[in-house]
């Protein structure tokens, strides 16, 4: 699960995390953080449909960034 959700979305996080944060540094950033907070929480990305799972990972990328 986790690898093709990784290469499901890691391209479409990093363009959207560039953009957001206009740091690729920081964009990186946010997208590794991103992906450790699914790992953390793999009780609530399982239990997801594809669609929820990509809004779940876009709501997280943007609440790491604003946290910062």
């Amino acid at each position: 699960m986790w690898e093709e959700l990784y290469e499901r979305h890691y391209r479409e996080l990093s363009g959207f995390a560039r953009r957001m944060s206009g740091s690729p540094e920081l964009g990186e950033d946010l997208v590794q953080d991103t992906f450790l907070r699914a790992l953390q929480n793999p009780g609530i990305l399982e239990d997801l449909t594809p669609a929820k799972q990509r809004a779940w990972l876009y709501r997280t990328l943007k609440n790491l960034y604003f946290d910062r």
